[in-house]
């Protein structure tokens, strides 16, 4: 069936959203790509076209406004009917992503999303995989900064490995003030608050035991000062280490792949920013468990996190001002038959990018979306990971030309 538009931007009056729909807007001439804004307020939807109208300078009066309600399942599968492919930016997810992955299911729609909310993302595998094979879609989440430098990233690393990949280990840098938007923080939240439900998922997601080789990956603790960063270093508490669980899960039942271990971390710059992520840290694990603690967290968002997230979300010169930097180290053998032992080998892997979560962050979603329009994919439909759904696609390679560096570099296994 013919479709009215390529690529729906959903949400795109929303503080993420407009930023998707900027990162369309750049691009979508280059790729020859129709598309739509939708949401539910009308005059929200005209408003962000006139803005980009003003900051590009084009006449974008030709694209199309399409009003959908989240509650409301009806004007949701007549937006998804609509179009291609959804690019959902409505969070939090675990509150209203599951609408649209329904809708999108029913109208026999692609759907790609930011999310970094692990229950979410493992409950739509659970409900719509079944479903989104027979329809021949894609559905895939943490399609954003949460979680393709990680996910896909790791494939990537593999792909250049010399020998036999067992295991990795990550360290995501922030460069300049670490800020955030309000709704980033509530899924943030809501996402933590969930955390124990997601015992039980697991088992019915991933029942089998994941046996590793080689040597087990170090134990580095919550905190502690990494030499080969030369800053102090906290336990990774995103969605990346969960969602390349499953890229590992699904290739080893799937395809027989050797599960890679893997190891995420967060660095800080100075003592202050430590000092902050604890006390940070601190006020989730006390009060996320609790849905009274939830709703406090949520009604002072700035003073729990200490002004890094707030509702005015970030200017123009504060995402200008930042960026993000991810160094991969993988380590393995030399030898196939060798897969016991001190490890070998070793390699690196650089990412680096713009203002990770609505500079960035668009520019994967967006890149992410082309690639299922227009690759071979090597799944013909399902509930996907990043690392699964885009494994030998040509998404790296446009992630590149779109201004994320890729690069890999000699590391000593000595060192390490």
């Amino acid at each position: 069936m013919a479709r009215q538009y390529d690529v729906i931007v959903y949400g795109a009056s929303g503080f993420t959203g407009k930023h998707v729909a900027l990162e369309v807007s750049k691009s979508f001439k280059v790729e020859g790509k129709t598309w739509a804004v939708a949401g539910r307020s009308e005059k929200k939807l005209k408003k962000v076209l006139e803005d980009l109208n003003a900051e590009l300078g084009e006449d974008l009066n030709d694209i199309g406004i399409i009003t959908a309600d989240v509650n409301d399942q009806d004007s949701l599968i007549q937006c998804c009917q609509k179009g291609r492919i959804l690019l959902n930016c409505v969070g939090p997810f675990l509150l209203y992503g599951e609408q649209v992955v329904s809708a999108c299911v029913a109208a026999k729609t692609h759907y790609v999303d930011v999310s970094g909310e692990p229950e979410f993302l493992e409950s739509m595998q659970l409900k719509y995989t079944k479903e989104a094979e027979e329809a021949g879609i894609h559905i895939v989440g943490a399609c954003g900064f949460d979680s393709i430098p990680a996910d896909c990233g790791l494939e990537f690393l593999k792909s250049k490995f010399d020998g036999t990949l067992t295991s990795a280990e990550s360290y995501l840098k922030y460069h300049g003030r670490l800020k955030g938007n309000i709704g980033t923080y509530e899924s943030l939240v809501n996402g933590l608050g969930s955390s124990g439900n997601l015992r039980a998922m697991r088992k019915k997601l991933m029942p089998e035991k994941l046996n590793y080789a080689g040597e087990k990956l170090k134990k580095r603790g919550t905190m502690f000062y990494s030499k080969t960063e030369k800053q102090w270093a906290f336990l990774f508490m995103g969605a990346d280490p969960s969602v390349v669980r499953r890229t590992q899960y699904h290739k080893h039942l799937k395809e027989s792949a050797l599960p890679i271990q893997y190891g995420a971390y967060i660095c800080m710059n100075n003592i202050l920013e430590v000092m902050v992520s604890m006390l940070f840290g601190l006020f989730l694990a006390i009060l996320s468990p609790f849905k009274w603690g939830r709703e406090l967290l949520i009604k002072y968002p700035r003073f729990f996190s200490l002004g890094c997230f707030s509702p005015t979300g970030l200017t123009k010169k504060e995402l200008s001002e930042r960026s993000f930097s991810m160094v991969m180290y993988g380590y393995g053998y030399s030898q196939e038959s060798q897969l016991s032992g001190p490890q070998d080998r070793a390699l690196g892997l650089r990412i680096n990018g713009p203002e990770p979560g609505y500079v960035a962050t668009p520019i994967f979603l967006v890149q992410a979306a082309y690639t299922i329009l227009d690759d071979d994919l090597p799944n013909k439909g399902g509930v996907y990971t990043p690392g699964v759904a885009f494994n030998n696609t040509s998404l790296i390679e446009r992630l590149i030309k779109s201004g994320i560096e890729f690069s890999t570099f000699p590391v000593d296994v000595r060192s390490m």
